[in-house]
């Protein structure tokens, strides 16, 4: 199985572990991530969860090093998360199938400042201080890949993979009130 210095990005430069004093990476970089292990569905759909019933997206950790860490999530219809940030994390995530509608939030106000709707293959990527919620915005499953940057500390147990593989170009845009 590859690790996670083994991952190249679209530019050919690979992605190596960093000590616990990485740097974050930008938006820009998260969304290459994404995009890029979205396209891994060889590597990724072996560890994938069957798509369940109502309750929180299954979540799968693809990805872990002290710069930046990745997660498959897969929605059944009608799943949706609360709002919340990345606890001072840049995020960004790929959609590999299916759809995500987004609601943008504007922390001073907590109300919607935008609601896009996420379709496979868009990528998003955001700064830190980004407020949101998503949720499936289909009838049928949707799976997407997130990436953020710095990481939340890794746990014991959780799975581990990194790999390799291609995907088109997706969107990116940020809420302009945050």
């Amino acid at each position: 199985m590859p690790h996670a210095h083994d991952i190249p990005s679209e530019a050919g430069v690979r992605l190596a572990p960093r000590p616990p004093e990485a740097t974050p990476l930008p938006p820009g970089r998260l969304a290459e991530i994404a995009r890029h292990l979205a396209g891994a569905a060889e590597l990724w759909r072996p560890v994938a969860r069957p798509v369940a019933a109502p309750g929180a997206p299954a979540r799968t950790r693809l990805l872990w090093t002290p710069a930046v860490e990745v997660w498959l999530v897969e929605w059944a219809p009608g799943q949706a998360t609360r709002a919340h940030d990345h606890g001072g994390a840049a995020t960004a995530f790929s959609i590999v199938d299916g759809a995500l509608v987004e609601e943008c939030l504007d922390v001073t106000i907590w109300t919607t400042c935008r609601r896009t709707t996420w379709r496979a293959p868009s990528t998003a990527a955001f700064a830190p201080g980004h407020v949101h919620l998503l949720a499936n915005a289909g009838s049928g499953p949707a799976v997407s890949v997130h990436a953020q940057s710095p990481p939340r500390p890794r746990r014991r147990g959780q799975p581990v993979l990194a790999g390799l593989g291609t995907t088109s170009t997706g969107t990116e845009e940020r809420c302009s009130s945050l």
